[in-house]
């Protein structure tokens, strides 16, 4: 069974009272699994260099999606995560396989923001 497939869409910046937020838009699917919503991890690199990882399940309707597809479920992600370091940043984004037959995990994109 192939690795997930799906797309790291967009990535955005918003200022809070506290810091910021990035946000990472995007969807994965299973083909192995297709109407079940899969999980989504995403790494965040500081300007420092260091890396966290975050996850997060697919719990949005991408009708785009699955009409392309013919599936159903939802599998579109929008993730919020805090940041506070002035600098760039990058995100990437790696849809998670939960077929115990899949080819493992895939990388859906990376992206760069500056705050």
């Amino acid at each position: 069974v192939p690795s997930p497939e799906g797309h790291l869409d967009s990535t955005s910046i918003a200022k809070t009272a506290s810091g910021a937020t990035i946000t990472a838009r995007g969807w994965t699917v299973d083909p192995g699994n297709p109407s079940v919503s899969n999980p989504v991890h995403i790494y965040v690199t500081a300007p420092d260099g260091k890396t966290l990882g975050y996850a997060f399940t697919t719990n949005q309707l991408r009708a785009d999606v699955n009409t392309a597809l013919g599936i159903t479920g939802n599998h579109g992600y929008a993730a919020a995560i805090p940041v506070t370091q002035r600098g760039t940043y990058n995100v990437c984004s790696y849809g998670i396989a939960i077929s115990p037959l899949s080819n493992g995990n895939r990388l859906l994109g990376c992206q760069t923001r500056v705050y």
